[in-house]
Order: C-alpha cells, then sequence, then structure tokens
C-alpha cells in the first residue's frame, strides 16, 4: 500500500491545472474558486457520511471507493465543457477526496505491524509528497506537449493502475504471503 500510494496523488495534482481547463472551455478563471468550493462542499459532505457508509463498507471497501471517485473525476473531465458540469466533476473529485482524508491514515496505521503504526504513517505521507512531486514535474510536461486534457488522461490511468494494483495487493497477500483477508472490502 506504501509503494503504489504515491501514484495516488495524479487526482490532486491534475486539479492544480484546472484554471487551463476553464480557459481551454471558454469558461472565465476567476470561477476557479466557485469550482474549487463546489469540490470542498463535495468532500464536507462525504466526510459527514462516512460513519453510515462505514456501517457497510470496510477500510478497504473505502480505499476502493475513494480510487474509483477519483478514476472518474478523472474521466469525466474529458467530457465537461460548461462550469456547471465542470463543477459537477469536480464535486465527484471532492467525494474521492473526502474519503481518502477520512480513512487513509487510519487505514495505514491498521494495516502497519505491532510498533510500527507511526513510522508506517510517516512513510505514507513522505510516499504520497514524493510521488506528487515527481507527477508535478511529469503533469507540467504532458500539459506542456499534449494540452491539459491529456494531463488528465495520464492522471486516470494513474488512478485506474492504482485501482488494480490496490485489488491486487489482496491477492499477494492470500495467494503468496499465505495470509487470510485481514482487509476485507464489506464489513
Amino acid at each position: 500500500f506504501l509503494v503504489i500510494n504515491i501514484i495516488f496523488s495524479a487526482a490532486s495534482n491534475c486539479f492544480t491545472y484546472l484554471s487551463y481547463v476553464l480557459e481551454e472551455n471558454g469558461v472565465d478563471k476567476s470561477h476557479i474558486g466557485t469550482v474549487a468550493a463546489i469540490k470542498v462542499l463535495g468532500e464536507v459532505i462525504i466526510m459527514l457520511l462516512i460513519p453510515r457508509i462505514k456501517q457497510y463498507l470496510s477500510l478497504s471497501g473505502l480505499q476502493l471507493l475513494a480510487g474509483i471517485f477519483l478514476s472518474m473525476e478523472l474521466l469525466l473531465m474529458q467530457f465537461a465543457k460548461t462550469l456547471p458540469s465542470l463543477a459537477l466533476v469536480e464535486m465527484v473529485g471532492g467525494l474521492g477526496n473526502g474519503i481518502a482524508f477520512c480513512t487513509a491514515g487510519l487505514y495505514v496505521r491498521t494495516m502497519a505491524p505491532k510498533g510500527l503504526e507511526a513510522t508506517a504513517f510517516s512513510l505514507w505521507t513522505m510516499g504520497t509528497s514524493l510521488g506528487g512531486i515527481i507527477l508535478a514535474l511529469i503533469c507540467g510536461q504532458i500539459v506542456d506537449r499534449y494540452g491539459v486534457l491529456a494531463n488528465y488522461w495520464f492522471g486516470f490511468g494513474l488512478e485506474i493502475t492504482w485501482v488494480a494494483l490496490f485489488l491486487l495487493s489482496f491477492l499477494f497477500g492470500k495467494w503468496v504471503l499465505k495470509k487470510k483477508n485481514v482487509m476485507p472490502m464489506l464489513r
């Protein structure tokens, strides 16, 4: 999880280039605050709903759900051409971010060996920060060469890769490490 989570920051990096998306679609860039506020609204709504959702999904299920929402955000950005549709797409991303904010740190601590919870959390935050720096360099090059929407396609590919690797990590644990499913998806 610590290794594959480096690529999880793809959606956050793509949000950095939202002003370019607005400009490319002919939307006044001064609306970026409105779109960002809608994204935060999605984060707050899902954070308020997390206690209810946790009745049905485990931490693993919530992490997978966050990856799915963030993947949807990056995919749907290709088709959002108006301010309302861009705001709606960002709200979907906000749902994913909200779930990740609420659960990722606890998920890392839960999986860490006894006594190494703080170290695992530090490694996770360091890994996502390092991933963010590397992705910012790559994403900037993609935007310069191919345009801003190509960057969102790249981010979508990374998020789908994250979802696939996340699911494969359970199979790896079960078949290679011979561990029973210690982090089920459902309650």
